[in-house]
């Protein structure tokens, strides 16, 4: 896993307000050019689009802590370090 890139997403007007009134990301995979991204909303209302490689990222489970990656040869847990409710860099409130 390499350190996160940012990605450019194109979205239409009102879809950081829908994420924002849901209080949800979005996490996707391409297997074509081996990226995990998610696509969330920061405090300031500004989109927030971290990217990482991984080899083959195939499939996504999603629980509210934690989530697994499905990889060409393994499966990753990622775990949830915050506590309910805490910010990180009144930024984030799950890191993973």
């Amino acid at each position: 896993m390499n350190a996160p890139k940012n990605l450019t997403v194109p979205y239409s007007r009102h879809f950081l307000e829908w994420l924002h009134q849901h209080q949800v990301s979005v996490a996707l995979t391409t297997y074509q050019t081996n990226r995990l991204g998610l696509i969330g909303v920061q405090p300031n209302g500004q989109i927030s689009t971290p990217v990482w490689e991984f080899e083959r990222p195939m499939g996504l489970y999603v629980t509210s802590e934690r989530f697994y990656l499905a990889t060409r040869y393994q499966i990753w847990r990622f775990e949830n370090i915050l506590e309910n409710g805490e910010l990180l860099q009144d930024k984030y409130d799950r890191v993973y």
